[in-house]
């Protein structure tokens, strides 16, 4: 983020009662025993060190290629190991044989003087890293948002029909997200949710993004979604208890005026058959083998035919091959297949025939030509598979211009020795702040990423510091295109051999084209490569 200058608000007392007379108890719970409850001792007593990091400093990618999504959550805690507490071959030790990554754990902070509790991070120890031989013990933990992205998804079955929130929630079902979920109810829509061997994070991104909205864990745990439409009373912070060195924006970091959304739209061709076996394999009688199959997007898929032989090229005489554990997605899967023939022999081939998709894009452009003149031309482009809408793209395109057109200032806030304002912030928290020198009076920010660092080894003197960014919100109606209602479905023109050889059906081959629109005015149509090469 760049930076003005250092602001001097006032004079402030940085909290030096904190390191002299401790106010807080650091509290950090660790289901050790896996048994899903955070209990037992608090490892809190033997914390000498603290560094938390959640969620991201910029709202947009800075080349302008959309939003900046949210990243895993990291604390990095350090714990005194004089008696070997945290060292997983201390057979002696109290915590042994438990000592493991993968363990669920939480950090509190108590607020000694009033008994307020604050949640600042809940997530699963990833790596313990000793230091010496019983000095001390590094553990990095990270939240689900890493767990997340560690789940690689594919959908057995495509979801059709659905809407964002209906494919959030769906995708944390198939991931089994450990946590809970608490999902705006965004009702736009989506014609198709399919997704084959992709992380499960950069998914969920990819579906807020195609609702012009955030997804993010916050501090319990919880997989969070914010429309575009989301409102909330902003709680009241002033400069007062500010450090006197925040960072602004410069006018122009985050404003662009001219605004490409691009909407996908997917078809489905007639049924062929879309994967043939590329050669023979040996199967023992008795034996299975398991077979990968990888095929261009597809639906409706099925296995139309297996065919063994004792020969490889099929010369010999036919066998009978059985297939099961058939899972079949979007773009592949395997197929277990077993010769119980009574003879040795090959599988020769597996016919597996479906409706491919073809998919048509069309991009949407606004633009302001005010701020072009005041700003230069700056270019912003969504690009999201699950935007499957045409005048929800065609929507956003203004929606986004008239958002980012302007400037809006962002602010880096820090913290030290105010534990009412420190802790009491979560992700996505909405604030209303006000500094009488920086010219800001009660303008709603939101909280997109926080940081806390130790700056002593008991934990009384921490640093926290705060990323506030105006975020989009727009409540404008936008009316589903009718033609997402139900697929489209081409009738095969005649003379078109089928390329996968099904003898039963013919298929047109499609290329992918390109409707090019500017404020909401069709202005010409292009192949993928003219616009790409344009």
């Amino acid at each position: 983020m760049a930076k003005y200058s250092s602001f001097k608000y006032s004079d402030q007392k940085y909290g030096s009662s904190w390191v002299t007379s401790p106010a807080v108890t650091w509290i950090v719970q660790v289901d050790w025993d896996n048994d899903g409850t955070l209990d037992g001792a608090n490892e809190g007593q033997y914390l000498i060190g603290c560094n938390i990091r959640r969620g991201r400093e910029e709202y947009l990618n800075a080349d302008g290629s959309g939003f900046e999504h949210m990243h895993a959550g990291k604390a990095t805690l350090v714990f005194d190991n004089d008696t070997g507490r945290y060292d997983p071959r201390n057979a002696a030790g109290a915590l042994y044989p438990n000592i493991k990554p993968g363990r669920k754990m939480q950090v509190r902070l108590l607020d000694i003087t009033d008994n307020t509790q604050y949640v600042l991070f809940t997530g699963i120890i990833d790596n313990i890293v000793p230091k010496g031989y019983n000095d001390e013990v590094t553990m990095i933990c990270i939240d689900y948002m890493q767990w997340l992205a560690d789940q690689e998804l594919t959908f057995t079955a495509e979801l059709f029909n659905t809407t964002i929130t209906g494919a959030l929630n769906h995708l944390l079902t198939q991931a089994q997200y450990p946590g809970g979920r608490l999902l705006d109810d965004d009702a736009q829509p989506m014609w198709v949710f399919a997704v084959n061997k992709e992380n499960a994070a950069s998914v969920a991104h990819q579906v807020a993004d195609a609702g012009l909205g955030i997804f993010w864990i916050d501090n319990v745990g919880r997989a969070r979604y914010q429309e575009r439409n989301h409102t909330a009373v902003g709680s009241a912070l002033d400069q007062a208890v500010v450090r006197n060195d925040p960072r602004i924006s410069q006018p122009w970091d985050g404003v662009y005026n001219t605004v490409d959304v691009t909407a996908l739209r997917y078809i489905k061709l007639q049924p062929a058959i879309v994967f043939t076996l590329p050669e023979a394999v040996y199967i023992v009688n008795g034996a299975s083998e398991t077979i990968e199959i990888n095929y261009e997007p597809s639906t409706e898929v099925q296995v139309k035919s297996v065919t063994g032989n004792t020969r490889a090229d099929s010369a010999g005489t036919t066998i009978t091959l059985t297939a099961s554990a058939v899972s079949l997605g979007l773009t592949g899967g395997t197929i277990t297949v077993t010769n119980n023939s009574g003879a040795n022999g090959y599988l020769v081939d597996i016919a597996i025939r479906g409706r491919k998709y073809s998919s048509t894009e069309q991009i949407f452009n606004a633009s302001d030509s005010t701020s072009q003149t005041t700003y230069g031309l700056r270019r912003f482009r969504l690009k999201s598979p699950f935007l499957q809408d045409r005048n929800y793209a065609n929507g956003f395109a203004t929606i986004l211009k008239d958002f980012l057109k302007d400037d809006r200032e962002s602010l880096t806030l820090q913290f030290r020795g105010y534990s009412s304002w420190q802790y009491d912030y979560d992700l996505m928290a909405f604030i209303a702040f006000t500094s009488a020198t920086l010219g800001i009076s009660a303008v709603t920010y939101q909280v997109l990423g926080i940081d806390h660092d130790w700056m002593n080894d008991n934990g009384q003197d921490v640093l926290t510091t705060l990323y506030l960014h105006r975020t989009l919100n727009n409540s404008t109606a936008i009316t589903s295109s009718s033609l997402e209602t139900a697929p489209n479905v081409p009738a095969a023109p005649q003379g078109y051999d089928d390329p996968g050889g099904d003898t039963d059906t013919n298929i047109a081959t499609s290329a992918i084209t390109i409707a090019v629109y500017h404020n909401g005015v069709l202005v010409g149509n292009a192949s993928e490569l003219d616009f790409l090469d344009g």
